[in-house]
């Protein structure tokens, strides 16, 4: 059928992991003064994090239900007041707050960025969320990169959240 316009599947099945082939790092980004990237977000298509994300909501809750405690000033009962002065083993009160969860699934993105040449920060991505970008280094000249086996949809670095949130 001449002038016909076909879509084809290239290389198989998008629901499954595409392997560790994806390495992507951008050209120069070269801008006319100096500044400091604080947040980025990547939008890519995580694999199932089910069990690594309940893992991570169970420590936030047990983190932020000793916060609380910690508020109320309500860890120790001596001679019916509270005191921070004294300390039971094993008996403050506060619950044991579970180790923070690694992913142990197949899938993966690594985020690294570099000011100058020079790698200054590295991230695991597990989720789209808005992410800080520690350090605060001032550069003109910035370059990023993205590893993993992941749908790579798209990659947004800011100097504020507000700006990454178009606001």
């Amino acid at each position: 059928m001449p002038n016909a316009n076909y879509v084809y599947e290239f290389e198989g099945d998008s629901s499954q992991p595409f392997g560790t082939d994806l390495t992507y790092k951008s050209y120069k980004i070269i801008l006319p003064k100096k500044i400091t990237f604080n947040c980025g977000r990547i939008i890519f298509t995580p694999g199932e994090l089910t069990a690594y994300n309940d893992l991570v909501k169970v420590r936030d809750e047990t983190i932020k239900r000793n916060k609380s405690k910690i508020a109320e000033g309500g860890l120790v009962e001596v001679g019916g007041g509270t005191s921070y002065a004294e300390f039971p083993i094993a008996g403050d009160g506060l619950e044991t707050v579970p180790a923070e969860p690694t992913y142990s699934g197949d899938d993966s993105l690594t985020f690294n960025l570099y000011a100058d040449g020079t790698l200054k920060f590295t991230k695991t991505m597990y989720n789209t969320d808005v992410f800080k970008i520690t350090g605060g280094y001032k550069s003109r000249i910035w370059e990023y990169e993205v590893i993993g086996n992941v749908y790579l949809q798209s990659v947004a670095l800011a100097t504020s959240v507000r700006e990454l949130k178009g606001g």
